[in-house]
This record gives C-alpha cells, structure tokens and sequence, in this order.
C-alpha cells in the first residue's frame, strides 16, 4: 500500500550505536550494522517496528497501544518494557532478554509463544524450530549499548565471566568460601579490567594479579553483605 510505505521511515546504524526516539516517547538503541522500519507517527490502535539486527528498547507505557517489534524469527508484544533483541546471533538463534516489564514473545513459524517477566530470557533456534526460556542473572545483554549492568543475585563466577566477555580476558577465582555468596546492583564502564577489579574489590573482599590477558581473583573469607554497586 502506498500510504503506508510513504508514512515508513528505516535507520541504520553503520558503525556506530544510533538512538532513535518514537512518536510515543519509545527510545530505541540500534547497535551497530542494524536497521529499524518504524512509522513516523504510530496510528490505528498498535505500535509496530521492524528489527534487522540488534536493539535495546524502553518501551513508553500504554496498557491500550501495544509496541509490536517484529524479525525474521520472532514478534515480542510489550506495553511499558525495557529489553533488548538479539536477531543476529547467529543465522539460525535469536534472542530477547527482559530486563523491565513483560513480553510475549511468538515464534513466526509456529514454534510456540512464551511469556517473560525481568531476568528472564527467551531464546529461539529457528533450525530445531523451537523456543526455549531462560533465566538470566544479569542485564549483560544491553551492555552495549550504556555500557551499564544490572547484576541480581550473582556469584563471584558469574562476575568474572561478565568480566571476561567485556575485556577480553580469562580469569580465574581461587580461595575463600564465598562462591555461593550472591550479590546484586550494576556495573558500568571501566576502561580497562584493572579498574575494574579495582572498583569490585571495594566491595568484594579479594585480591587480584593480571598478566597479560589471565587474571586470578584470590578470595578473603569475611564477605557476609550482598550489595554491591561498581562505578
């Protein structure tokens, strides 16, 4: 219909993270070498958007105007949502971590539907035609692109695979009895992995050598309080 595609705008992103701000108020973070097809004024009772790639969403609330964002694989329904959909993990996965809000998530091709509430991701494997969800422990997914963390109920380990995706390193947690011990609230950006650490050991008792690209967290035993917060 030619209306329809007058009223039709695309962003892509190149090589850089793009914010795009929807008629409702939506803001949408398009990482880099995505597109987005979105309308320059939503009309006619839904809010809907096209995904090519990655993006983290903050949904504007509106219980009667649901935000569709459909891709090749998937349509994730939401109402006032922060979340992020991953289309291009690999030609075959595609995923939506939630990190506020609700989502229903539908297969395209019938694999199933599947409702998410916060730390919860779902993961669709468009090969076995199937759909699966996942609990998540942190908001690493949507790190790109603030470069900001929500961490609940984490372990050390969890942390330093956390660190290891972000900086490009291998570590390795020794000592100590606190490996059950969990930990909630965020990180965000550090230039380098030894600020990093730096920053957690104010509120994780341990120590830390870095040689080259291995790290070893050595643990103290006197940790009891689980919140934590990495500037």
């Amino acid at each position: 219909n030619k209306n329809i595609n007058e009223t039709m705008l695309v962003a892509r992103s190149g090589n850089e993270v793009k914010v795009i701000n929807l008629s409702d108020g939506s803001k949408v973070w398009l990482n880099k070498n995505s597109e987005l097809h979105y309308p320059k004024i939503f009309k006619g009772g839904i809010r809907k958007v096209g995904l090519i790639g990655e993006a983290y969403f903050e949904v504007g609330a509106n219980k009667d105007f649901p935000f569709i964002v459909s891709s090749n694989g998937l349509k994730v329904t939401a109402v006032g949502t922060a979340f992020n959909f991953n289309t291009r993990i690999s030609n075959e996965i595609e995923e939506v971590a939630l990190l506020e809000g609700s989502v229903y998530v539908q297969g395209n091709k019938n694999e199933g539907e599947i409702m998410i509430v916060p730390y919860q991701k779902v993961i669709l494997d468009k090969k076995a035609k199937m759909m699966r969800k996942e609990q998540i422990r942190s908001g690493i997914e949507a790190y790109w692109h603030n470069r900001f963390a929500p961490l609940n109920n984490v372990t050390i380990n969890d942390i330093a695979g956390i660190f290891e995706n972000i900086y490009g390193v291998k570590i390795k947690v020794i000592g100590g009895n606190n490996y059950q011990s969990t930990y909630s609230g965020f990180i965000s950006q550090n230039e380098t992995i030894e600020e990093a650490l730096k920053a957690l050991s104010y509120s994780i008792p341990f120590i830390y050598s870095i040689n080259g690209s291995n790290v070893t967290i050595t643990m103290k035993n006197n940790f009891s309080d689980n919140k934590l917060i990495l500037e």
